[in-house]
């Protein structure tokens, strides 16, 4: 339980991190170069969906399901929401 815990956690941190990088490149620019690239957003919520299914151990075939959450995790915090 406590190395669930743990793992959670990590979890959450690094995609909140990821997250949180992603909306300060992006938040109060109008630049176009500042905006998150597809290929990183792409792979920001690859990650998320990873840490998603790490935290289920795995266990069932959600994989798009968790694909689809992370994606609007990701999307909404690049859009600073």
């Amino acid at each position: 339980m406590a190395a669930e815990k743990s793992t959670n956690s990590n979890a959450s941190r690094s995609t909140r991190s990821i997250s949180e990088n992603a909306t300060k490149s992006t938040k109060g620019k109008t630049d176009k170069s500042d905006v998150v690239s597809p290929k990183f957003r792409e792979q920001m919520i690859a990650e998320a969906a990873y840490f998603k299914a790490l935290n289920r151990d795995f266990q069932g075939d959600y994989c798009v399901e968790d694909w689809l959450e992370a994606e609007a995790e990701i999307d909404n915090s690049i859009k600073g929401g």
